[in-house]
């Protein structure tokens, strides 16, 4: 679905798009979550990694500076 999106505007179709977003997102980031909170993190580098402009996106983290 990525490719379409991102290189057939032609080919979407805004139900597909829909269907994603309302019935796949949700568990995705669920079992997502449940993976990060699974690693064993060295707090150096993931202080090094939040702080790098890439990765800005996965704020969740932080939250494993503090525990």
């Amino acid at each position: 679905m990525q490719n379409h999106l991102a290189h057939d505007y032609r080919g979407i179709y805004p139900e597909r798009v829909f269907t994603v977003a309302t019935h796949y997102l949700e568990p995705l980031q669920n079992a997502l979550t449940q993976m990060i909170d699974q690693i064993d993190y060295e707090l150096m580098m993931l202080q090094e990694a939040l702080d790098s402009t890439y990765y800005q996106n996965i704020q969740y983290l932080r939250t494993k500076l503090t525990d």
